[in-house]
């Protein structure tokens, strides 16, 4: 078995340490992620294509179905819950070639466009996600955050997309990502990271 601190140093900031590590360590360790937005069957958020969810101030944020005619496409909107914990909507973005989702902040109502559903420490104590993903420029970030001082740390691992977070304890977690050919966009070669948090 290789031991985490074996591998290659990307990163070493006040907030966290980033380090490359291997497929067999990646997908030997940490746990996916976790359902922890809760859905009332009781309300049903989407009529006639839109998505319709209410904000604190009594307004509402829409989210439009749409079809693009030029590459026959359509854009479909879904309502996937709501975390007290993160005072967010989650919406699915879905018809695209990979789902990606939207935070929507339930006091102030604005948009966080995300690439991975957010996952939580295993105790609760930070939440993560994959945000801003492109998949014509192959950029993103992963973002952690602690419910406990508010602070959040944004993570950009240069012409990669980050997906598939998952945690291995409250102070560590994995993530892989794709790099893509910027001319054609086919993945051209896949990489696999742990960030270790020095909060």
């Amino acid at each position: 078995m290789t031991y985490a601190q074996q591998f290659k140093v990307i990163k070493d900031t006040t907030d966290y340490v980033l380090k490359e590590v291997n497929s067999d360590y990646y997908s030997t360790h940490g746990f996916e992620a976790s359902n922890d937005f809760v859905k009332d069957s009781t309300v049903n958020y989407k009529y006639l294509g839109i998505v319709k969810i209410p904000l604190d101030n009594g307004k509402f944020v829409a989210f439009n179905d749409t079809f693009t005619y030029e590459v026959r496409q359509w854009i479909s909107y879904f309502y996937e819950g709501y975390s007290a914990a993160l005072n967010c909507y989650l919406i699915k973005q879905g018809g695209t070639d990979r789902d990606h989702w939207f935070l929507v902040n339930k006091s102030s109502g604005t948009k966080e466009f995300i690439s991975d559903k957010p996952n939580y420490s295993p105790q609760k104590i930070v939440d993560g996600y994959c945000v801003g993903y492109n998949e014509k420029a192959s950029l993103g970030s992963i973002k952690f955050a602690s419910f406990k001082t508010g602070n959040s740390t944004l993570i950009t691992v240069n012409n990669k997309s980050p997906y598939g977070l998952k945690w291995i304890d409250d102070k560590s977690f994995l993530f892989e990502t794709d790099c893509m050919n910027k001319k054609h966009f086919p993945v051209k070669e896949c990489g696999f990271y742990l960030v270790e948090i020095k909060q």
